[in-house]
């Protein structure tokens, strides 16, 4: 009786817990799946493997990078039916403000969603799934990587841009990017793990050397 009780009593306690649990995993699913469907698809998907970027290519204290392997994007569409921002001389300033956003998340394990942060005329807002929502890629490398992918874009911010970033483990950082102009539209496109960041029209760039800055 007494047995019978217990094991009456562990199965209730465990079916709560397995129903509470199931019901958790979707809720984060279903959550992306409704932000997916009502928000509008950035004009440009790009993606950027972090493991790609040399260490010390480029630091704080570096004037420019060195010729290296090209980072491969890849984009949904062309650039040439937006409004484009060329970056000339503040490359540097916008890969740095991005950058340190970033690594900030992930040295908390942040993985809630940024404010809009504006650096220049350029507004941009990250987020990050897996992993913790930490990633072991150093500033310079994240700095690196987002150098070299603007640099890429021939320095311009067309539309609003979705950048993946993943550093070969679980985490991965998306970064909506615009220019300023896009400011009050940015929060209307989603920019996450369920878009297709495969399509064919990809490319290759970031073997010339980056501006100077410093």
């Amino acid at each position: 009786m007494w047995a019978t009780t217990l094991l009456l009593a562990f199965l209730s306690v465990f079916g709560a817990w397995s129903s509470a649990f199931a019901l958790s995993l979707p809720a984060s699913t279903e959550t992306e799946e409704k932000q997916f469907a009502s928000q509008k698809t950035p004009h440009i998907h790009a993606r950027i493997n972090l493991t790609e970027v040399e260490p010390g290519s480029w630091t704080l204290d570096t004037r420019s990078l060195v010729p290296r392997r090209q980072l491969d994007y890849c984009i949904s569409s062309s650039q040439n039916f937006f409004n484009c921002l060329t970056l000339f001389d503040g490359l540097a300033t916008v890969a740095i403000g991005i950058s340190q956003t970033v690594k900030a998340f992930s040295d908390g394990h942040n993985c809630d969603k940024s404010n809009v942060h504006t650096v220049d005329d350029i507004v941009y807002k990250y987020r990050s799934v897996g992993g913790d929502c930490h990633t072991t890629a150093t500033f310079d490398t994240i700095l690196g990587g987002v150098a070299e992918y603007l640099r890429a874009m021939n320095k311009q911010v067309c539309g609003i841009e979705c950048i993946q970033l993943d550093h070969g483990g679980d985490w991965t950082g998306y970064l909506t990017v615009a220019p300023k102009s896009y400011a009050d539209q940015i929060d209307e496109y989603y920019c996450g793990p369920l878009h297709d960041f495969s399509t064919n029209q990809c490319g290759s760039g970031g073997k010339k050397d980056a501006p100077p800055h410093g």
